[in-house]
């Protein structure tokens, strides 16, 4: 049925590999790594390549393995006043400086932001 109601939706192409992606673990996982859930978000779609079906409640991501970043090679990384780490860093063929900030949380970090500039 998920199949059916998914090869209808215009832009939707099976012939890319596919995640199924439910509501409460997308929720989970932006608690843990960014502190907030799809409510905080203006536009839960993501843009391109996302589907969410109703009748599920999940997300479809269609994908590629080209999607992915390569060579991420660390720049600086600098502690700040407020306990956040500022990280400067180059991914792929270098052509952009990403800059980072996250934050130490029970262990691990959340993601507060993340920027690409080109060089």
């Amino acid at each position: 049925a998920e199949w059916a109601e998914l090869k209808n939706v215009p832009g939707f192409d099976i012939n890319f590999d596919m995640q199924r992606l439910p509501v409460a673990k997308i929720n989970a996982v932006l608690k843990q790594y960014f502190g907030i859930t799809l409510a905080n978000i203006k536009n839960p779609n993501f843009g391109a390549g996302f589907v969410y079906l109703k009748s599920t409640d999940c997300y479809y991501s269609m994908h590629t393995d080209a999607e992915c970043l390569d060579n991420v090679r660390v720049i600086v990384a600098e502690e700040q006043h407020d306990g956040t780490i500022r990280m400067t860093y180059t991914a792929d063929d270098g052509a952009y400086i990403y800059v980072a900030v996250i934050k130490p949380v029970d262990g691990g970090y959340q993601i507060l932001s993340n920027q690409k500039n080109v060089k």
